[in-house]
């Protein structure tokens, strides 16, 4: 089925699509009431959801009020190697702008839906999740958030099995996400990995001074960043650059210059 008929279709049938054309976990949510899903869920990040559990839930109008997707490992796939389910939550203008920015000049997630999987909700283009294959999970990267006024691209990334993502679900004023696209590099026999764009995504973040895979001094890698009078626009020419923390080092560097014109 393509995705552009599942905004008309049933929620049994979204539920189907995912679980049978895309291999990941489906489960039950309720995202106008609550986040997320009040299911358990754990005993799923590792093991398979059963065929009859999935069409108990069918039969029981449990994804009648939407549902989610456990991220990370996909299941029962004809390929002879793992895949990853990574969700990435662009949730304001700019984190779509730069997002579509690192497939190339002029890129628009109209362009973009055209092999990844998109939606947003046709009340609020400011914002969108995208999914994609990968070989290797993505790294986790919690909502973004920051102490002062600056517009920063807030990005979420949902790539392990710790997370789920509500898909195609009614959001808690009522309107349905719904997907805008095609999606044809996830399709089975057709299906695109994009490893490559966790750096990309990472390069990205550390020039707005966010750490995603560069690990910062407690061991984290944290999506809440600092003002501009704080350490990520601070600059020291006497400091010396870390052994493996250069890249991001320099970039907080110029990042400080700049904000001194």
């Amino acid at each position: 089925m393509n995705p552009l008929e599942l905004n008309k279709a049933s929620m049994n049938e979204v539920a189907d699509f995912l679980r049978n054309e895309l291999h990941v976990n489906v489960i039950p949510a309720n995202p106008a009431k609550e986040k997320g899903s009040r299911l358990k869920w754990k005993r799923f990040q590792n093991e398979c959801v059963s065929d009859e559990q999935h069409e108990r839930w069918k039969a029981h109008g449990a994804f009648n009020n939407g549902i989610a997707v456990i991220t990370g490992k996909t299941y029962h796939t004809n390929l002879d190697y793992p895949t990853y389910y990574t969700a990435i939550d662009l949730d304001n203008e700019l984190a779509i702008k730069e997002f579509c920015a690192l497939f190339g000049v002029d890129v628009t997630l109209q362009k973009l839906a055209k092999y990844l999987l998109i939606e947003q909700r046709p009340d609020d283009p400011r914002r969108a999740h995208v999914y994609l294959f990968s070989k290797k999970p993505f790294k986790k990267l919690d909502p973004i958030s920051t102490t002062d006024n600056r517009i920063i691209p807030k990005i979420e990334i949902k790539g392990d099995s710790s997370t789920i993502m509500n898909v195609a679900s009614p959001h808690e004023n009522g309107s349905r996400y719904e997907f805008i696209g095609q999606g044809t590099h996830l399709c089975e026999g057709n299906i695109i990995l994009y490893d490559e764009l966790e750096k990309k995504i990472d390069t990205l973040l550390s020039g707005y001074g966010i750490a995603y895979l560069f690990e910062s001094d407690n061991g984290k890698n944290n999506s809440k960043i600092k003002s501009k009078t704080d350490s990520f626009l601070r600059f020291n020419p006497n400091e010396k650059i870390k052994v493996g923390g250069r890249h991001n080092d320099l970039i907080r560097n110029t990042n400080a210059m700049i904000g001194k014109l």
